[in-house]
């Protein structure tokens, strides 16, 4: 039986290494993509592992280290909060993005705000968090982020879970402006 002869293909992950230059036919589809999302990239590649994907920020100038996120999260609650305590919770939930999302601290923004709001045609203690991210959010992360925020203001607010609503959202790198400019 005649045997075929392989072709390495560039994109065959089992072939990547750590060599900047076996990378470069990936990297070109990864900038031609307004954002760089991890996740969606590790679907279209599944035998990509996260670990065989470390690194490769290194070699894409205009990705922030650790990749895109820069996550945000608005927080309005009913519940009034003195001033020293809403520093101390702003900075719990800015710990959480950057726990959960693997980002540096130096990348997330939190902000706080109190509102009178109804939930179940009830005046009661609610929470509202909106957090929005460039790349980096996926179902895992959401839940992640959910989980932590809603045990964090049960304890600290006591806020039931079930009044608290969380929305993810992701926004294209050209929609978010930084430094006079735009990620995109």
């Amino acid at each position: 039986m005649k045997k075929i002869a392989h072709v390495p293909s560039p994109f065959n992950p089992l072939q990547l290494s750590h060599n900047p230059a076996a990378w470069q036919p990936l990297l070109r589809i990864i900038r031609s993509r307004l954002y760089f999302n991890k996740d969606r990239l590790l679907s279209s590649f599944p035998l990509f592992s996260l670990e065989s994907c470390a690194g490769y920020n290194q070699h894409i100038p205009h990705v922030p280290k650790g990749g895109y996120a820069m996550p945000l999260l608005k927080l309005e609650t009913s519940v009034p909060v003195a001033a020293e305590k809403k520093e101390k919770l702003i900075l719990a939930l800015s710990r959480i993005l950057s726990e959960v999302t693997g980002k540096p601290e130096a990348y997330t923004m939190v902000t706080f705000g109190e509102t009178t709001a109804s939930f179940a045609g009830k005046i009661k203690s609610i929470a509202f968090a909106d957090v929005r991210g460039i790349g980096g959010l996926a179902p895992a992360v959401n839940a992640g982020i959910s989980r932590e925020v809603a045990s964090l203001l049960k304890k600290e607010l006591n806020i039931d879970p079930e009044n608290i609503y969380i929305t993810f959202t992701e926004v294209p790198a050209t929609n978010w402006g930084w430094k006079g400019g735009t990620f995109g």
